[in-house]
């Protein structure tokens, strides 16, 4: 099913997110936008608000995750990160990406990579991966009142591509296999876990060296879920970071990559039109391909697991001005 869409896609990865069981959102060049309803047929029309997101410059990522209930949508720039209600109609929070002293020579500073997680102290924390290879930690209270509490450096010396949790991946609602840890991916490659304490201890408990860079990174029972932009999904152990399977997904680069919030599926989105749902390899099971869809012409840049149950799967091109969505 394919419905039109106004305003069309960046040319970011994993350019699209689900907001809440009914909505979706995605970055439109200097803005965000949110969704409000999710497509059931052909006729149905697509109400698409504009976030008027602060500052004048790319929009570099955006996620939704459940927090205390509400829906947060968080969209980062090269000005930083701002937080907004699941309308995009309310700014709840904005912090400034301090500048680099000396200034970069290679890049712009930006603030790219989002996710939420869980400290073993129970409380939440909003993760912001940055340019200079930092990642910002801010501690999230009912209401919502953020405030930054600590600053991770050391692990990497190249701009953070992706940040992934067990929480995120379960967009915020409790599980069994919910941990306190995060996973980070830089431009080389480089995947971090780190073991989060509270909102001022997160240690980093090992790494993985070698690598393309990742579009995306979830945990899912007991292990880290790598998009690697060469077109393979890669299962590493969470304790012990050995690989144990790989998925090759795509022929070309993977775009994105969204974990389902219940099941042990993936959707991924690659630079050669191709779409996939596929069951995870993991304690024992075979990996399969429930879905595999053709977008002739058109360059993938997100997808996502939507609607009620996340039973139907939406994908969004750069440039196009349509939302695809199937069922599974």
């Amino acid at each position: 099913m394919q419905v039109a869409l106004r305003p069309s896609p960046s040319l970011v990865y994993n350019n699209l997110c689900a907001l809440g069981s009914s909505g979706l959102a995605f970055t439109h060049t200097r803005s965000g936008a949110v969704l409000q309803g999710i497509p059931t047929d052909a006729d149905t029309k697509v109400e698409v608000k504009k976030v008027d997101t602060q500052g004048n410059s790319l929009v570099q990522s955006a996620i939704s995750c459940t927090v205390d209930g509400q829906n947060l949508l968080v969209l980062s720039n090269e000005g930083g990160l701002q937080v907004w209600d699941d309308t995009g109609a309310n700014l709840l929070y904005v912090w400034k990406l301090p500048r680099s002293q000396p200034a970069s020579t290679q890049h712009a500073d930006f603030v790219r990579g989002l996710c939420f997680t869980v400290s073993e102290a129970g409380g939440v924390l909003l993760c912001a991966g940055c340019s200079s290879g930092t990642i910002q930690v801010f501690s999230v209270a009912a209401g919502p009142v953020i405030r930054p509490t600590a600053t991770l450096s050391r692990h990497h010396s190249n701009p953070i591509t992706c940040l992934g949790s067990s929480y995120q991946s379960r967009r915020g609602v409790w599980a069994e296999d919910l941990g306190s840890e995060l996973v980070s991916c830089d431009d080389q490659g480089r995947v971090c876990v780190w073991q989060v304490r509270d909102e001022q201890t997160v240690q980093c408990v090992g790494a993985v060296e070698a690598g393309q860079p990742c579009c995306s990174l979830a945990v899912r029972r007991g292990f880290v879920v790598a998009a690697r932009v060469d077109g393979c999904v890669q299962l590493y152990g969470l304790k012990d970071r050995c690989l144990r399977s790989e998925l090759v997904a795509a022929s070309r680069w993977l775009s994105a990559m969204d974990i389902h919030p219940v099941k042990d599926l993936v959707v991924t989105a690659s630079e050669d039109c191709t779409l996939g749902v596929w069951a995870l390899p993991m304690w024992g099971q075979q990996a399969s391909c429930l879905l595999s869809v053709c977008k002739y012409n058109e360059r993938l840049t997100g997808a996502a697991f939507c609607g009620q149950g996340a039973d139907s799967v939406a994908a969004i091109a750069y440039d196009v001005e349509a939302l695809n969505v199937w069922k599974f």
